[in-house]
């Protein structure tokens, strides 16, 4: 399989030992693009390393060339601490091994139009990960975190090993497409909401009791977040209620650069639609010189942020100069929340159970196996 790498400017390569070992050292990849996160890291990787060059996707340089199993010890690593617990990293290398076969395959048949409006007062759009033409997938959460092999230790290892070929197939066979986020919030959010207006039987909408830990002793709180999330993922504590004061000047800046809309100072919003979980579908925004309806879900997390809000689940409250936003989770809340599945494991629920629970009516099946 090949793996777009998104770098901060020109990748800076070096060998790590001998040359013909196959180790490069790339001084420069950017994780988080966009996102609060965003900061360039030092990765090793041992696969086949090309150089790429596309206006569409102008921070991807590199493409490397490894194996399906290889890579995927990369993104449980990536995704999540090695020291979370062991049923929940099965599940999760499961999930992301079901969401990669299904872009290899491209056999989950969306029209990647579907559902996006470009007119004058209205803009419903969305970052989906539509087929990449020289690559399978990229490096970022715009597909699933993938940061070389320098994270990668020996129980990630052995988990992939255990769970090597294994997938989540919908009823008919196929990989299900096994979308995840950091924190739901306290419930999971339908397909159509973020994306294409598509939804699938096992991608549901549900209370999710386990990714509240608001009960837990802070100090045990803290340290099981440790063991689970990534460093810069650590940072961010208040991923499950949140509060942020936005200026209306700024939304009206962020309508002109990120969209290119002048509707002049901005007055007042209206929520139009939201989806179960109650995370904003459209708004409107009305201004001294008109009004604007912006959706989908990630494009309201834009339109409130220089960079991204941690979801579109929040309440607003308005001031003559500013919006009080009150929010809930942390990303777009379709299939697993990592938050709750690890805390599902945490109390003694298995990868089984935890696969069951944010991916109903899917059948574990595996891709070596000649029955299939």
């Amino acid at each position: 399989m090949r793996v777009g790498i998104h770098t901060d400017g020109k990748p800076v390569l070096s060998y790590v030992g001998e040359e013909e070992k196959h180790v490069i050292c790339l001084h420069n990849q950017l994780i988080g693009g966009g996102f609060h996160w965003e900061k360039t890291i030092r990765t090793l990787h041992d696969g086949k390393i090309e150089s790429f060059s596309d206006s569409a996707t102008p921070t991807i340089t590199l493409v490397e060339t490894l194996p399906i199993e290889r890579y995927l010890e990369s993104v449980v690593s990536s995704e999540m601490n090695p020291e979370a617990p062991g049923e929940f990293l099965k599940a999760h290398a499961i999930v992301a091994r079901s969401w990669l076969l299904g872009k290899i395959m491209r056999c989950h048949g969306i029209d990647a139009d579907n559902g996006r409006i470009r007119k004058r007062d209205i803009i419903v759009d969305w970052t989906d990960t539509e087929a990449h033409d020289r690559f399978d997938v990229c490096s970022s959460d715009h597909c699933q975190r993938f940061e070389g092999i320098g994270d990668t230790d020996s129980r990630i290892k052995e988990i992939v090993k255990e769970t090597e070929g294994m997938f989540l197939a919908d009823k008919t066979g196929m990989p299900a497409d096994a979308r995840f986020s950091k924190c739901c919030g306290g419930h999971t959010e339908l397909f159509s909401t973020c994306w294409q207006n598509t939804d699938y039987q096992y991608l549901t909408a549900h209370e999710d009791p386990y990714c509240d830990l608001s009960q837990m002793d802070p100090d045990k709180r803290n340290a099981f977040l440790r063991t689970i999330l990534k460093d810069y993922d650590v940072e961010t504590a208040d991923y499950m209620d949140w509060k942020r004061t936005v200026m209306k000047k700024d939304v009206s800046r962020h309508l002109r650069e990120k969209f290119g809309i002048d509707i002049g100072d901005v007055t007042d919003v209206g929520i139009q639609k939201r989806g179960p979980s109650r995370r904003i579908i459209t708004i409107r925004i009305n201004g001294s010189k008109g009004s604007i309806v912006v959706g989908k879900e990630l494009m309201v997390r834009r339109l409130f942020s220089d960079s991204h809000l941690h979801s579109s689940a929040f309440k607003i409250e308005q001031t003559p100069e500013a919006f009080i936003l009150r929010g809930k989770g942390w990303g777009h809340g379709v299939g697993m929340c990592q938050i709750g599945a690890a805390n599902m494991a945490r109390l003694g629920h298995t990868c089984r159970d935890i696969l069951r629970f944010y991916y109903p009516n899917t059948s574990i099946r595996n891709i070596n196996d000649d029955n299939r």
